[in-house]
């Protein structure tokens, strides 16, 4: 059963400062798109009014004439659409990448045709992998969440990935992370082409304390305990977006400007554990919560938490906690826990 929802213009100005088109592919995420949508509607008129005045927005979708989202919701859209020089900006929200993962002819004609025009394309979550399949991205890194990047190397290969930053911006291509960053990446644009003071008025009337920048890095809640030397903290969450692949401790060190040796000793002097103890720990936390959460094997769990084979991982699991990963499966299995404060034994004693 689904709910269709139609977004209806009120009193358009005839030449707002900002027009933004909003294409809709099946699957979209309901979250990012509302934010977006929320952004521009408080920026586009005095008070609550809700009138397009200084902004436009139009919701299309090629050869549609309704998308659903990934919660079920329709949504009403332009099914035939204007050309794609009408906006500043084509907003692109959709699905997930995976197996079987395609863009229908229709959509991959219109984007083709405002990359050539020279219109700025944005990709939302999902949105990001509808310009990588249509080939505007070349070989620009694509932001995306850092839940989704095995997502996104598994579909397209060795493709750029940059799953740290909340939002990029590169040869007239914006990719963004999705969910609460597209609020950020709204009022970005509100503040670049209406000012500073409609930014401000989105900004509290959204209840935000603050507009992250686009570099903000992206929350990845694995290491709970509080740190207070910022090139430390940074180095961890850098960490926490690569624990699916090999970590290279010196290309770490390089890209915080600082020497391996030297990262090294802060880790011990500031966490009381070296890099690599750190990372193992950060892993296993990882392969616990997919243990007790999800029904994927053993040995897709210990691959996909950085792990090269599952017999390594096997003895890694039972010295760490105790029990093999099979073992607290079952126990999982027969007294669900409340709270898995396993999970993070280890990763909050700094």
């Amino acid at each position: 059963m689904s709910s269709t929802m139609t977004l209806t213009m009120h009193n358009p100005s005839p030449d707002p400062a900002l027009t933004i088109g909003i294409l809709l592919l099946d699957g979209f995420n309901l979250t990012s798109f509302s934010n977006i949508i929320d952004v521009l509607r408080l920026a586009g008129d005095k008070g609550l009014g809700g009138r397009q005045r200084n902004c436009r927005w139009t919701l299309l979708a090629p050869g549609n004439s309704r998308i659903r989202s990934s919660c079920g919701i329709d949504i009403a859209v332009e099914k035939y659409p204007p050309a794609p020089t009408h906006f500043d900006y084509l907003i692109v929200f959709g699905n997930t990448p995976g197996e079987d993962y395609f863009v229908e002819k229709q959509v991959r004609a219109y984007l083709k045709t405002a990359h050539a025009e020279r219109v700025v394309l944005a990709g939302i979550g999902g949105g990001a992998a509808a310009l990588v399949a249509t080939g505007v991205t070349g070989r620009i890194p694509v932001c995306v969440h850092w839940y989704h990047q095995d997502d996104y190397l598994r579909t397209f290969g060795a493709i750029p990935i940059d799953a740290e930053s909340l939002f990029r911006e590169e040869a007239g291509v914006i990719t963004c992370a999705g969910g609460a960053a597209a609020t950020d990446l709204a009022i970005s644009l509100v503040g670049r082409h209406l000012g500073p003071a409609w930014a401000d008025k989105c900004q509290r009337m959204m209840l935000l304390d603050q507009v992250r920048k686009p570099d903000h890095i992206q929350s990845v809640p694995v290491y709970q305990g509080e740190i207070a030397c910022p090139v430390t903290k940074r180095a961890v969450r850098k960490i926490e977006h690569q624990l699916t692949m090999p970590i290279n401790i010196d290309d770490l060190a390089k890209s915080l400007n600082i020497g391996r040796r030297q990262l090294e000793r802060k880790f011990r002097a500031i966490l009381g554990k070296g890099i690599h103890e750190l990372i193992r720990e950060m892993r296993l936390h990882m392969a616990i919560e997919n243990i007790r959460n999800s029904d994927r094997t053993i040995l897709d769990i210990a691959l996909s938490c950085g792990f090269p084979t599952v017999e390594h991982f096997n003895s890694v699991f039972k010295a760490h906690y105790g029990h093999t990963p099979t073992q607290i499966r079952q126990q999982t299995l027969e007294h669900p826990p409340c709270k898995s404060t396993e999970a993070y034994q280890g990763l909050t004693q700094a």
